[in-house]
């Protein structure tokens, strides 16, 4: 299996009391296709740095179609 170009985005920023929070998203590509799954991870930081919340939520598109086809690949999604 060859394995698929992928692009990582993340972003961090503080608030005002001290919290920290993460945004991650890893878009993963297929060749004359585009975007065909998305990764994306929330994480909220109390303010001694410890995780309070870590919310997971992956899509392999599954439903998009290309040119009138669906793209292949099982799955949907999930939430952890």
């Amino acid at each position: 299996m060859v394995p698929q170009p992928r692009l990582l985005q993340e972003v961090y920023w503080m608030f005002d009391d001290g919290r920290q929070a993460c945004s991650e998203t890893i878009y993963h590509y297929a060749p004359h296709v585009g975007v065909v799954r998305a990764i994306a991870r929330f994480i909220l930081y109390d303010g001694e740095g410890l995780e309070t919340v870590n919310r997971l939520v992956e899509t392999d598109l599954k439903s998009a179609l290309v040119q009138g086809k669906p793209i292949s690949g099982g799955g949907g999604t999930s939430h952890s």
